[in-house]
């Protein structure tokens, strides 16, 4: 618990937070001062009636007495207000979680848990009801509370375990209702009623700051995101556990290197700057495999504006933006890859290409594959392309019409269309629906070519009909038996990106689609392998090392 509320604590300052801090706090500072101006105004035109009435009743006597009185009423009406405003913080909070919970909520699952799939946002009108239910519940246990501020200290201990209690219930609904329904998650609170609690104290402790507490909705929903996904545990898939611990080696190993590197910068210059001016300082190691330093980068870069750069085997991707894991016409496999990222022309284009399957090929919609790393970069696994957001693989599997389960993605294998001759497809596999597919993406403007099993060109030539031309930027290729390869060109925002040449003229199906069924090719002779080269840093395009030393 202790731990998820320091990784809480520490993310409220970082870049991705900065934002809706501002947002949420401004939101709650404005809330109380709508409040308090209008109790203030409430109690001036009470206290404005009030002495009218004594005046009118004593007949113009004890005139000092009055105003002593009017004076002393005041005083305490202002301390009231500001021990008022203190009262209400919680409530006020509740209510400003309910906007902004899906944003905060959202930006941890990023940046800690980049294997899971993200949760699904709430429906505006809910998490305003729940932040709503939260605030009228706080002010009715307040006001059943406030006579124990008769007692002592017994008051200031009751208003605080009350807040412990409201505040771990609302935060941690909020968290686990973007996983389960609202049912659910209130029953996985009961069964942890007592880790709620405690974590509430710890949320309640963050809310008695003064100005600080202005930040609890992102406090309190950054932990309890922290908070459901130890809770959940147990029920994850063990392929996401892996990923997850080797997702969480790999930033703790980087931010103890980016300490020990910004401290010794620092006492090498004896800078007065901050850690981070010096660690811009350092340049990354130009001899290290590249596929391990962006292999490690969980996150695109921020506030970099969407480039590809280098070539489609060679480079780098910045400004990525992440394809939705699920989608009405899509859904994304192998997500403890998280290669789901991409340039943002690469996106729109499979989604709207995934929107127009079912009435194209008949499908529910399409499986999505790799498409490249947050930053782009060499793989630590697979593909040589993929490197600069503008490649992704489509399965050559139609999607089920039900959302498939974390583990379903992870096991689930992609089914071959091709003979197991290779010498064309498996007219028991292969359909017409898969030939439409192809022919929808091959006829987008912006892709350059895709690429398939050398037997799947051989069907497409031969079951292609009227207007053929979309048939040159289909290219075979060896594997994709299994899905077929999406590659767009570079886009205008991206003068570092190089092109490949354009496919020959022609469909394709030619004399030249013949060597690819020669015995040569089919059932090459083994060839002795010598000690690969890995791709280094200094390999890739300069720019390359912007993008991956940036925030």
């Amino acid at each position: 618990m202790l731990r998820a509320a320091a990784r809480a604590l520490a993310q409220i300052l970082s870049p991705s937070f900065r934002a809706v801090l501002l947002k949420s706090a401004g939101a709650a500072l404005a809330l109380l001062i709508v409040v308090g101006v209008a109790l203030q105004r409430l109690f001036a035109a009470a206290l404005e009636r009030g002495v009218a009435w004594i005046e009118a009743y004593l007949d113009g006597a004890y005139r000092w007495a009055v105003d002593l009185l009017e004076l002393a009423l005041t005083v305490l009406a202002s301390l009231g207000l500001v021990a008022g405003m203190v009262f209400l913080m919680p409530a006020v909070t509740a209510l400003v979680a309910g906007f902004f919970a899906d944003e905060i909520a959202a930006a941890v699952e990023r940046e800690h848990y980049p294997c899971d799939p993200p949760g699904a946002d709430l429906p505006v009108i809910s998490a305003l009801f729940e932040g709503g239910r939260a605030a009228l519940l706080a002010l009715a246990v307040y006001v059943c509370a406030a006579p124990f501020l008769l007692v002592g200290g017994l008051g200031a201990v009751v208003f605080f375990l009350a807040t412990a209690f409201l505040l771990g219930r609302e935060y941690f609904d909020l968290a686990a209702m973007r996983f389960r329904s609202p049912a659910e998650a209130k029953a996985l609170r009961r069964r942890h009623a007592g880790q709620v609690f405690f974590a509430g104290l710890v949320i309640a402790a963050f809310a008695t700051i003064p100005l600080v507490n202005l930040a609890t909705p992102l406090f309190g929903a950054a932990f309890m995101v922290h908070m459901h996904k130890r809770l959940s545990e147990s029920q994850r898939p063990l392929s996401l556990k892996r990923c997850a611990s080797r997702e969480t080696g790999m930033i703790l190993g980087r931010r103890m290197l980016t300490a020990l590197a910004a401290a010794a910068a620092l006492v090498c210059s004896g800078a007065e700057g901050g850690a981070m001016d010096a660690l811009a300082s350092i340049p990354p190691n130009l001899d290290a495999p590249a596929k391990e330093l962006f292999g490690a980068r969980s996150l695109p870069a921020d506030a970099m504006s969407p480039r590809a750069i280098g070539f489609y085997a060679k480079g780098c991707l910045a400004g990525a933006v992440a394809l939705p894991v699920d989608g009405p016409t899509w859904q994304v496999m192998r997500l403890s890859r998280n290669r789901n990222w991409g340039h943002p022309d690469l996106i729109a284009l499979l989604e709207r290409l995934a929107n127009k399957v079912p009435e194209v090929a008949g499908w529910p919609g399409l499986l999505i594959g790799d498409i490249a790393q947050p930053r782009g970069g060499p793989m630590l696994t697979g593909h040589a392309s993929h490197q600069v957001g503008l490649d992704a693989d489509v399965w050559l599997s139609p999607m089920p019409d039900r959302i498939l389960t974390p583990q379903e993605r992870e096991d689930m294998p992609p089914t071959s269309v091709v003979a197991p001759d290779g010498k064309d497809v498996d007219p028991a596999v292969w359909t017409s629906g898969h030939g439409a597919v192809i022919k929808a993406a091959a006829e987008e403007p912006e892709v350059e070519r895709i690429f398939v099993n050398a037997a799947i060109k051989k069907a497409l030539c031969r079951e292609a009909a009227g207007d053929r031309s979309w048939l040159h930027k289909v290219r075979p290729y060896y594997g994709h038996h299994s899905h077929f390869h999406i590659r767009i060109r570079c886009p205008k925002d991206s003068p570092g990106c190089t092109s490949q040449p354009e496919p020959p003229p022609g469909d394709g199906c030619g004399p030249e689609l013949d060597w690819w069924f020669s015995d040569a090719v089919l059932h090459p002779k083994p060839k002795p392998k010598g000690p690969e080269r890995p791709v280094k840093l200094s390999d890739l395009p300069s720019e390359c090392r912007q993008v991956l030393i940036a925030p």
